[in-house]
């Protein structure tokens, strides 16, 4: 997908100041397959426990394909994501560091879309953010290691994954 069409709907205040700035940001195409049911033993398709039940299977595609765009920053990744029927997010990671307790991620989202959808939305974009969260802190991890390799062993401090992951991570102090 093209960066600047992709850019066309964003708020002035969040694109980079100039057009050559955009046409450099990656903008990712992503296809997100929803669970299929299961044949039984009759060749009958049996119900399974998703969220594309009942009504849904008339209004939601099989496939969910979605554009978004993220982008590094001094202090952590800003993503934009647009996705169909008008779902439209902001979402803003950053890494802070807190005396005594090392490294924290924190998330800042913002959603727009319509009111009916909000409840789906909520429910599979907090298990997309855990998944994100994690795979963040993992990538921080080895960041650590490549410096800690590069500098020698220096002081250790924590980074305090989200509430949903449990185990903590080294980082440099």
């Amino acid at each position: 997908p093209s960066s600047h069409t992709f850019y066309a709907s964003v708020p002035s205040a969040l694109k980079p100041s100039s057009s050559s700035s955009i046409a450099d940001i990656p903008v990712y195409s992503c296809v997100e397959a929803s669970a299929s049911p299961d044949t039984g033993e009759n060749g009958v398709e049996e119900e399974q426990n998703t969220w594309r039940g009942g009504w849904s299977k008339r209004f939601i595609p099989d496939e969910l394909v979605y554009e978004t765009s993220m982008q590094n920053t001094a202090t952590g990744m800003f993503a934009i994501t647009h996705a169909p029927m008008g779902v439209h997010s902001v979402t803003t990671w950053t890494v802070k560091t807190e005396t005594g307790t090392g490294c924290v991620l924190e998330k800042e989202g913002k959603v727009t879309s319509n009111r009916m959808l909000m409840a789906f939305i909520k429910t599979t974009l907090q298990e997309s953010y855990d998944r994100l969260a994690r795979d963040f802190v993992v990538m921080l991890q080895k960041e650590v290691e490549k410096k800690r390799e590069g500098d020698g062993e220096m002081d250790k401090g924590i980074v305090a994954q989200p509430a949903a992951v449990e185990q903590p991570v080294e980082a440099l102090a």
